[in-house]
């Protein structure tokens, strides 16, 4: 069978793409004054997901709001960040209401972020199901390092609509190293925006660089340590060797799990949902947009979503 011709499973970082469509987008609300902005562009941007990829299944992955393993192995982790508008918070329920009204799945677990649940959801679909692709809708690059022969990710660009999808050989050409040294790279780089402290002085090119002499951090410092890497400058061999140790924590920090505990059925994931459900959401949030083209679509009767 010809990849092109393989079912797909959609799985949406849901979290990013809420928060993404709450700033992108100006606030609307309901006919009783509640908030809706960021539901409004959720959808917009789901559906128009839906109608590019075409898939057979779909997966919703949300963050669960408490600390995560993460938190506990690194208590600065993303610290710094703001947070969360209470305008937006308040906006979650309506987000879980209207997913249910396609009849969608969504898993949130303690402990976990919507990153682990992809990971984990993707490779259980795999295995599930023989010439099945998952692609991983996202703002997320942590999630690049899930991408392989099965596998894509698309990343979302300005807005919330339009994203970019993500190949092995994107990767390579846009970041240096393939999809499975994602984590490595971002161990030895850091990240600021989730306050992963990495080896402070290396930056994304020196990183690339040693990502492609060395397979991973692990040979990279059992060689340091042998003595073996004389070709690196007297510079980056002393960046390297202070900062082991949160180099180490950084990869456990930006490694998305993929195991862990979690009741995910694939058929149960079929995209398969009540028009009329879908409708009556979206007239109780005054989505007046989405009742018009909703029911246009339906008149004409030529596409299954809009």
């Amino acid at each position: 069978m010809d990849s092109k011709e393989k079912d797909k499973i959609l799985i949406v970082d849901a979290n990013s793409l809420f928060h993404r469509a709450y700033h992108a987008l100006p606030s609307l609300k309901t006919e009783k004054g509640e908030a809706t902005g960021a539901v409004y562009g959720f959808l917009l941007a789901f559906i128009k997901q839906i109608n590019d990829i075409k898939p057979k299944y779909v997966a919703i992955c949300l963050d669960f709001p408490a600390p995560t393993f993460r938190h506990k192995e690194f208590k600065n982790y993303k610290a710094g960040r703001p947070p969360t508008d209470d305008e937006l918070k308040n906006q979650f329920p309506k987000l879980k209401n209207s997913l249910k009204a396609f009849e969608v799945p969504f898993f949130e677990k303690k402990g976990y972020e919507a990153d682990d649940l992809a990971g984990t959801i993707s490779k259980k679909a795999l295995e599930k199901k023989k010439n099945l692709e998952a692609v991983i809708i996202s703002g997320d690059r942590d999630l690049l390092q899930l991408v392989d022969k099965n596998v894509k990710v698309g990343l979302l660009k300005t807005g919330v609509k339009n994203f970019t999808l993500y190949d092995k050989q994107k990767i390579k050409d846009k970041f240096g190293v393939l999809p499975e040294r994602i984590n490595d790279l971002k161990a030895l780089k850091g990240d600021s925006s989730d306050n992963i402290p990495g080896a402070k002085g290396i930056g994304k090119v020196t990183a690339s660089k040693l990502l492609n002499k060395f397979k991973d951090i692990e040979e990279l410092y059992d060689k340091l340590e042998k003595e073996e890497v004389k070709e690196l400058t007297k510079r980056t061999q002393s960046l390297l060797k202070k900062n082991k140790d949160k180099v180490f924590l950084s990869k456990k920090l930006v490694t998305i799990k993929k195991d862990i505990d979690l009741n995910f059925n694939l058929e149960e994931a079929k995209l398969d949902y009540n028009k009329e459900k879908v409708l009556e959401m979206f007239k109780k949030y005054n989505f007046k947009n989405l009742i018009k083209r909703f029911n246009k679509k339906e008149q004409k009767k030529t596409l299954k979503m809009f």
